[in-house]
């Protein structure tokens, strides 16, 4: 038994699923380290797994109960499912409630399901950090699908956008008109360049699955935007929790809103020349394709 844990952790430990061979240095420590702490969580998860998918591989004995390989596929199912089930259930769906909940906790001075604005600011903090752990632990399992890649990038726009919206609300509410009007700006400035991301992310998608060549995912530069969009709400509002009078929170959100839009255009330029490639790719496809004459044809 011992001896089976261990071979399902040292699968794991391969380099192609640390870090791309693209990859600048600094984002390769900075995705090992996601990828140690996805492991020191969730590696149980994985000679679990392969413990279960044996024992479906394994025939069925006779007239033992409950030795169908079926059965013991459903806690494999499971297993693989967890980085998902981070993803939307924990991430999304919490985060999303936990959001609206942090704001209304904010807006009203009061706690709000026993949880003040001290304790709604840290539980978004905890979801933001799951981030760092669903793909890594997909990747530790050797189950990445298509609805994951997709699930990641749209629950981060979802409950960033709750939140971004959240706290140009608040700076209304609190310094009235113009530090809001700046920090709209930013966001704008952002976001135009991830509506772009977005457009050429489902065109390479249609092109991945035309030519059945997985897409990279997210690039090192999309990783460290996002995280400066995760610090720039964090900054925002933890003045807002701890020194409400104070513009400092909103002016340093802002400024890291900023500094993520190289980043952003980084991305994008890598989502482009993926693009690029797949179409290069396809249009070698196609003519390698050799055409019969007419009468050849029939």
């Amino acid at each position: 038994m011992l001896t089976n844990i261990q071979n399902s952790w040292r699968a794991v430990w391969r380099t192609g699923n640390i870090w791309e061979s693209s990859d600048h240095p600094i984002v390769r420590v900075i995705k090992t380290v996601y990828f140690i702490v996805a492991f020191l969580i969730g590696s149980w998860l994985v000679p679990l797994r392969d413990a279960f998918q044996r024992r479906a591989d394994r025939p069925a004995a006779r007239n033992i109960p409950f030795t169908d390989s079926p059965l013991w596929s459903i806690p494999v199912t499971v297993c693989n499912g967890v980085p998902n089930a981070v993803t939307v259930a924990i991430r999304g769906v919490c985060g999303s409630v936990g959001g609206i909940l942090f704001l209304i906790a904010l807006w009203t001075h009061s706690s709000i399901w026993f949880f003040g604005p001290v304790g709604w600011f840290w539980f978004m903090v905890a979801m933001f950090c799951t981030d760092f752990i669903d793909g890594p632990l997909a990747r530790q399992l050797g189950h990445v699908t298509k609805f994951g890649r997709e699930a990641d990038p749209t629950v981060d726009k979802i409950v960033s956008g709750i939140l971004a919206i959240g706290l140009a609300v608040l700076a209304f509410k609190f310094y009235g008109p113009g530090i809001p009007v700046l920090l709209v700006l930013a966001l704008i400035h952002l976001i135009w360049v991830e509506q772009d991301v977005a457009r050429i992310s489902i065109r390479t998608r249609k092109l991945s699955e035309e030519l059945n060549i997985d897409m990279h995912g997210a690039f090192g530069a999309g990783k460290i935007k996002f995280t400066l969009e995760a610090a720039a709400l964090g900054a925002g509002f933890a003045w807002y929790v701890w020194e409400p009078s104070s513009i400092a929170g909103v002016c340093v959100a802002i400024t890291l809103i900023f500094l993520a839009r190289p980043y952003a255009d980084k991305s994008r330029e890598h989502h482009r020349n993926e693009e690029l490639q797949f179409r290069k790719e396809l249009a070698m496809r196609f003519d390698n394709v050799i055409e019969l004459p007419v009468e050849d044809v029939a």
